[in-house]
């Protein structure tokens, strides 16, 4: 939670004037976080759970992370054509969540030799990375691996 700010619009709260109602007066932090709010794109809630199996030649794993909804803004204080902050959004829960499966299994046919499958993303959902680049879709590889040198 933001305890404190110095930022502009933690100082001076943006309010967009186009939402309906009493929500004109929902102060929005247009560059950063409002005091008592929580941090932009960091989700309150995620959790990460792996499960891999072995047994003789056969490799099975199951990689599951999972993020709640996060605070976020739109950044267009003051960006639309009339110089006002029409653009802005409440950033209360703004990103969505999202979960990633991943699946991998892999068979060694010799002792330096193993066929792998790897199945990314297998939801297929969306979502922006902390660096700001959409996520892969679902994506499959498949492939062999091999080990030269070693003991």
């Amino acid at each position: 939670m933001t305890q404190k700010s110095f930022s502009s619009s933690a100082l001076s709260p943006a309010t967009n004037p186009g939402l309906p109602g009493a929500a004109a007066t929902i102060p929005i932090g247009a560059n950063g976080p409002l005091v008592g709010a929580r941090p932009f794109r960091r989700p309150p809630h995620t959790i990460y759970i792996a499960l891999d199996y072995a047994y003789r030649k056969w490799t099975q794993g199951l990689n599951v992370a999972m993020a709640s909804r996060s605070d976020d803004s739109t950044y267009l204080g003051g960006d639309d054509l009339a110089g006002g902050n029409s653009l802005l959004l409440p950033n209360r829960n703004l990103d969505f969540g999202y979960a990633k499966v991943n699946v991998n299994e892999a068979y060694a046919v010799t002792p330096r030799l193993s066929v792998f499958m790897q199945i990314d993303n297998l939801l297929n959902q969306q979502h922006i990375a902390p660096i700001g680049y959409p996520s892969m879709p679902a994506t499959v590889r498949f492939g062999l691996k091999a080990r030269f040198g070693g003991n």
